[in-house]
């Protein structure tokens, strides 16, 4: 075996980690190496054939080898630098093409012009986060950690000296303080590695986004670990600590948060791709609090997406949605697999990969399965990788109906919103541009319309998930809009998809998709629509209702029940 030991930028460090035996909570039979403290690697393409779990996230960025070509081009072309090595690393780790591997390596070292600066490959565009605008030349901890792990395969593979000395520049730069032109804050006694930094960042300014450390960890961890580097598998300790000390923060009551600083909550394919990411970790380091995050995710999906079913007269059917969790109207990107058994038979469904259509996120079949002892398993799967298992032994919920819920009108306008008590249609009407209450903005062509619920909408469920709800409204025209729920005293707000003009719409939401939303039931729910340009056409809501659906089967029911229904966003 190789090994190459990365030069040590950031100092201090390998002093404070030397001879430490960190108190982590071991995996049974988990054994590491006695070197490292992690686990002990053969050469990095070997180790994909031996420990395929450790690589199943890098395999998750593309379905095809022609797709995978594809990616690699545009994304040079781009300046895309961790999507370019993914797409590298994602081609030769399934088809151990070592000479494309290196021709299209030898390209990114042209492109970035990394030989003799040994610095690392930023991003050519400009990008926007948090409110900071980013010249091209900014850089991430991804690209920082997964290029030197190409490199090191490279050099193992082909016995080149050139290629382990620019794995080692390269580990030495993104090791600096991300003050220091690296990718890792050091502050608070933390290990951070940040998705995205640029010159002049300040510890303040950090995403804290926790699939992007995942990625760039895992990396890291391989590379140590199939090097021997002991200096690199103690930092990799340090910050794998760091992650397990931090992870409670992205609980977000029912769901996750992807980030902390602008705190927003996970997508649905953000915490399949977090699952496989944990899984590499926990297998590096041995960490049995990886699998306790694993289980937590599991768990949230469960919740999130359960299985209904209905038996009559011997028709059995099981229903099941992509049309749930925090983002009805953001569907799972990967292809979802339920794998079905009552104990004596078994029976495999599939929905495809972000369905293009709603009635493409429905499963809607009959069975011969026992479904009072029916249980499933839900995979995620992406084509060219191993599936995820999302959900465990989820067992077959009794189907619900829809549930209307009666309220009345609470009215309010900044300028131009007319309320017909009598058929309660709201029309908002445009501002002319020389009236004196327009100051130029859709804020003086906006209104807000509260409904206050006879009863309060409970965000409480036997197994702990609180249902979806829903406005359905009908909209003369395209609108912008957001959508606030309150329980008298504290409020939520969310963004939400544009209201389709011209049709039935279903504002579909849950409670998790309202990030670091503390209420426990609904009084008043308040749409908040408004004009996005001052031509617009005048925009006329009508036929509003609210109902709620505890299960995929209500939701089913509702949309056969309205066959023009649009939910935003689909």
């Amino acid at each position: 075996m190789r090994r190459f030991t990365a030069a040590i930028a950031t100092l201090g460090v390998a002093a404070l980690l030397a001879g430490c035996t960190p108190n982590i909570p071991r995996i049974p039979d988990w054994a590491p190496d006695p070197s490292t403290g992690i686990l002990e690697l053969p050469d990095v393409l070997e180790a994909v054939e031996a420990e395929p779990d450790l690589f199943q996230p890098i395999l998750k960025i593309a379905p095809s080898e022609q797709g995978l070509a594809d990616e690699f081009e545009a994304r040079l072309d781009e300046g895309h630098a961790t999507y370019a090595v993914a797409a590298v690393l994602a081609s030769w780790f399934r088809n151990g093409d070592t000479k494309t591997a290196q021709e299209r390596t030898e390209r990114m070292l042209e492109r970035w012009d990394i030989r003799g600066k040994g610095q690392r490959a930023s991003y050519g565009f400009a990008y926007k986060i948090n409110g900071n605008a980013l010249d091209p030349g900014w850089w991430s901890g991804m690209s920082d950690w997964t290029f030197p792990l190409l490199l090191t395969a490279l050099a193992q593979e082909t016995g080149s000296d050139e290629y382990a000395g620019l794995a080692d520049e390269l580990i030495a730069h993104a090791r600096k303080s991300v003050v220091d032109g690296g990718s890792i804050w050091y502050e608070n006694d933390e290990c951070w590695i940040s998705e995205y930094a640029w010159h002049g960042m300040s510890y303040e300014d950090e995403s804290f986004v926790l699939n992007g450390h995942q990625y760039a960890l895992a990396a890291m961890g391989i590379i140590a670990a199939s090097t021997g580097d002991d200096e690199l598998a103690d930092l990799f300790v340090k910050c794998s600590i760091s992650t397990v000390e931090k992870l409670p923060e992205y609980v977000d009551g029912n769901w996750f948060a992807y980030m902390l600083h602008e705190r927003t909550i996970d997508p649905p394919h953000y915490v399949v791709f977090e699952i496989s990411l944990f899984e590499s970790l926990a297998r590096l380091i041995g960490d049995r609090r990886y699998l306790d995050a694993i289980e937590e995710r599991q768990s949230a999906i469960a919740g999130g997406y359960p299985i209904s079913g209905t038996s009559d007269a011997g028709n059995s059917r099981l229903i099941f949605t992509q049309v749930a969790g925090p983002h009805p109207y953001l569907r799972d990107l990967y292809q979802v697999e339920l794998e079905c058994t009552d104990g004596s038979a078994t029976e495999v469904y599939v929905l495809p990969s972000h369905p293009p259509t709603l009635e493409e996120s429905f499963l809607d079949v009959q069975t011969e399965l026992d479904l009072s002892a029916t249980t499933c398993d839900i995979w995620s799967h992406e084509q060219g990788a191993d599936r995820t298992l999302v959900a465990p032994e989820q067992a077959v919920q009794a189907a619900t109906l829809p549930q209307r819920v009666d309220f009345g009108y609470s009215v309010q306008s900044d300028s131009n919103l007319q309320w017909n008590e009598e058929d309660s249609t709201f029309a908002i009407s445009k501002l002319e541009p020389d009236d004196p209450k327009n100051d130029g903005t859709y804020r003086t062509n906006q209104a807000r319309i509260g409904l206050v619920l006879a009863e309060g909408i409970s965000l409480a469920s036997d197994d702990g998930w609180p249902p979806q709800f829903a406005v359905q409204l009908t909209a003369s025209t395209s609108v912008v809009s957001r959508v606030e729920i309150s329980d008298g005293q504290k409020a939520c707000l969310r963004n939400y998809p544009r209201v389709v003009g011209e049709a039935d719409n279903l504002l579909l939401l849950s409670l998790p998709g309202f990030s670091d939303c503390d209420i426990d039931e609904i009084q008043t729910i308040t749409l908040l629509l408004g004009r996005s340009t001052l031509e617009a056409d005048d925009l006329t809501i009508s036929d509003i209702d609210v109902y709620t659906f505890d299960g995929p089967a209500a939701l089913r029911t509702h949309l056969s029940q309205h066959e023009n229904l649009q939910i935003p966003g689909i």
